[in-house]
């Protein structure tokens, strides 16, 4: 896997979870990505129709934007990376950082995902825009299913303008070791 992530990393610096799906479908590691979800949204439910199949999910509403989203278990070939693209401003800020995916990938050997990577259903399509170190890590596990919280419709100014600042200033505090070696 080692070698293989310094082969896709090759690529170049500014890689996203989008070149890392490019590379899994040259390589013949997955069939597909981003193929088109289509969607039908009632007051309590979205019913996704992709690869000739039929799913139902409960819709939420945030209760500060009332912006209503899901949670979805959805396979490699519907999902992708959040890019800016054709002159559309993507909400993906980050680029892929090779030793946390690494380090990523082996610690999803053995532990469970605490929570799951957040997208949007955007033009028929299910973009990522946070957590896309985890999908990464885990394809190179050979996940090919992925936890999501899915947003539909949202502000994309507001929704960038918070994955901004969840990574800055609100990032997760990390424990102090005293903490730590308790907890442990």
């Amino acid at each position: 896997i080692k070698l293989r992530l310094d082969d896709f990393f090759s690529n170049g610096q500014a890689l996203t979870l989008k070149h890392e799906l490019g590379y899994f479908k040259e390589k013949g590691l997955i069939k597909n990505f981003g193929e088109t979800v289509y969607h039908k949204i009632d007051e309590r439910s979205i019913e996704l129709e992709f690869q000739n199949k039929k799913d139902t999910y409960k819709l939420y509403i945030c209760p500060t934007t009332s912006w209503k989203y899901f949670y979805a278990t959805l396979p490699v070939a519907v999902i992708n990376s959040d890019d800016d693209e054709d002159g559309k401003i993507g909400l993906q800020p980050r680029y892929l950082i090779q030793e946390k995916v690494f380090d990523l990938y082996r610690h999803f050997q053995r532990n469970t995902v605490l929570h799951p990577s957040i997208a949007r259903l955007y033009e028929n399509k299910i973009l990522v825009f946070d957590g896309q170190h985890k999908i990464a890590a885990m394809l190179w596990g050979e996940r090919k299913e992925f936890e999501l919280k899915i947003y539909l419709n949202p502000d994309p100014k507001s929704l960038n303008q918070t994955n901004i600042s969840a990574h800055d200033k609100f990032a997760q505090t990390r424990f102090f070791s005293s903490i730590m070696i308790a907890k442990l």
